[in-house]
């Protein structure tokens, strides 16, 4: 079992994560919106223009990519939470379950043993699959994770090597 403590430090965790992918994708569609604002459209050659272009692309990749990433992160919590409700309710009929009826305390429905049998056998055959999905979008979200640095970091150099290069022409 989990202390209070490392749960607190968790849910610190997590919420200074998603704020900084909140930060990281909506500075860098402002610096995509300040590029596009300052950007002088010229024919494309080998040029810092065309280099600057070619950055600006890559900066709104790199925002793409960073929605991409919150919306994994959210459909990870989702699924997460998901699987955690499927084990609890598992948990509190398996505990409860002595072979005879219970008793819903929240509705007052009785439940047969067989209900409660048919309810738990449900519930553990659908579990793995939402844990499942919960892996794979957490998995994705660290694949967004890396696109969106890659695509930030290429584009940032390149805007940089554009700005070098427009000095010495």
């Amino acid at each position: 079992m989990t202390t209070s403590r490392s749960d607190r430090v968790h849910d610190h965790w997590r919420q200074s994560s998603e704020k900084f992918d909140y930060f990281v994708t909506g500075i860098t569609g402002a610096l995509c919106a300040y590029i596009s604002q300052t950007f002088n459209a010229e024919q494309i050659t080998f040029s810092p223009n065309t280099l600057e272009l070619v950055a600006l692309l890559t900066l709104i990749a790199s925002v793409f990519a960073g929605f991409k990433r919150i919306e994994c992160v959210v459909e990870t919590h989702k699924h997460n939470h998901g699987s955690l409700y499927l084990s609890e309710l598992i948990g509190a009929l398996t505990s409860k379950f002595n072979g005879g009826p219970l008793i819903n305390e929240s509705t007052g429905e009785i439940m047969s043993p067989e209900v409660v049998k048919a309810k738990i056998a449900a519930y553990s055959e659908v579990q793995p699959e939402v844990k499942k999905n919960s892996d794979l979008k957490a998995k994705e979200a660290g694949e967004w994770y890396v696109w969106r640095n890659r695509l930030l970091a290429g584009g940032f150099l390149m805007l940089v090597g554009a700005k070098v290069w427009s000095a010495y022409v």
